[in-house]
């Protein structure tokens, strides 16, 4: 175009900067203003969850060097075990020493995962839902209560199980 008397002419002199995206560095030298345009200019797509470091509105200076994050977002689903509760209880017809266990078993659940990765790489992992496929049977603990009878001769104590009550007679 041919310049006229009052129009303004603007020149932008194009500033050295590094790209780093998709797993490529490059060099590359841009007239653009800020990061987001520098990217479209080189034909970068940004993803709605995206992020770049310098952010995608910082201004274009020389020699910046960008780094593009891609982020994805994934459910997974995966069948897991989980442990069976333990119970415990108390038996009074046992003694305070004795102890009884009954083994449960595991149980299956199904999880639903929502999964986040920064460029391929886990990054996050939230569980969104869990359904219960085999319930876990819990493991039983039993302990006594009773205290064991003792008696106590010469200072020393001396516990006994059963006492029994008898007639001697001697000739």
């Amino acid at each position: 175009d041919n310049v006229e008397d009052g129009r303004v002419l603007e020149i932008k002199k194009g500033k050295p900067i590094t790209i780093e995206a998709d797993g490529t560095k490059r060099r590359v030298v841009t007239s653009k203003t800020n990061v987001a345009d520098a990217l479209a200019e080189n034909g970068i797509e940004i993803g709605v969850d995206d992020w770049a470091v310098p952010s995608f509105e910082t201004k274009i200076t020389d020699n910046l060097n960008i780094v593009l994050r891609r982020i994805n977002k994934k459910e997974e689903t995966v069948t897991e075990q989980y442990s069976a509760p333990v119970e415990n209880r108390t038996d009074d017809s046992m003694f305070s020493d004795e102890k009884r266990v009954q083994n449960g078993t595991s149980g299956e659940k199904q999880v639903v995962y929502q999964v986040l990765y920064e460029n391929g790489n886990e990054v996050y992992r939230e569980a969104v839902s869990e359904t219960v496929i085999k319930e876990a049977v819990p493991t039983i603990v039993t302990i006594g209560t009773k205290e064991r009878p003792s008696i106590t001769r010469g200072g020393k104590t001396y516990a006994y199980s059963r006492k029994i009550t008898v007639k001697a007679t001697a000739y």
